[in-house]
């Protein structure tokens, strides 16, 4: 990963910067996902309480000039701004940026049940409902690809000193604690 490229949501834009996130980050996702998977990562460099505005990619010049040129993008134009590929500074920290995932008490308790684990009394004493904390994360609501279900992303962003090689699932995000450089 020795290059990036910023893609900002215009302030001007008639929709909401969160849902605009949203809308950028599956476009991206399905582009990826069938054009280089594993390939390129991202962050968000002005992440606080919500991703925020800017979503920065990482790769290759190569892989990120095909990423910009590629067809996901037309119906965003309007609402994105994006910066030209630009090699990664010096002296930069690193950062793991990974999806955070909760199983509901729901969920667990259908799952316990459908493999025996559980029966249907033993499952409601076993498995409480005051464990079903929430995230106190970011998060980007999308609509699956595969599901067509509407599902939150949470976003955990984490600065590490060195770096760790390794791929990007189908969304940019870290697998198996990859980083992309921090700056």
């Amino acid at each position: 990963m020795d290059h990036y490229v910023d893609v900002t949501i215009r302030s001007d834009a008639d929709v909401g910067v969160n849902q605009m996130m949203g809308t950028l980050f599956y476009k991206l996702h399905v582009w990826l996902s069938e054009n280089m998977p594993n390939r390129v990562g991202l962050c968000f460099p002005k992440m606080a309480l919500t991703p925020g505005d800017c979503l920065r990619l990482h790769g290759t010049e190569t892989d990120l000039k095909a990423v910009i040129g590629g067809n996901w993008r037309y119906s965003l134009l309007m609402f994105i701004q994006m910066q030209p590929v630009r090699p990664i500074p010096a002296n930069v920290q690193f950062c793991t940026v990974q999806r955070v995932q909760r199983k509901s008490v729901h969920n667990r308790r259908l799952r316990s049940i459908r493999k025996g684990w559980l029966n249907e009394t033993e499952v409601v004493s076993r498995i409480p409902g005051d464990h079903d904390r929430r995230l106190d994360l970011p998060f980007i609501v999308v609509r699956s690809h595969s599901s067509q279900q509407v599902i939150k992303i949470f976003i955990r962003q984490q600065v590490r000193f060195e770096p760790v090689e390794g791929g990007f699932t189908s969304y940019g995000l870290s697998k198996d604690g990859s980083t992309v450089p921090w700056f």
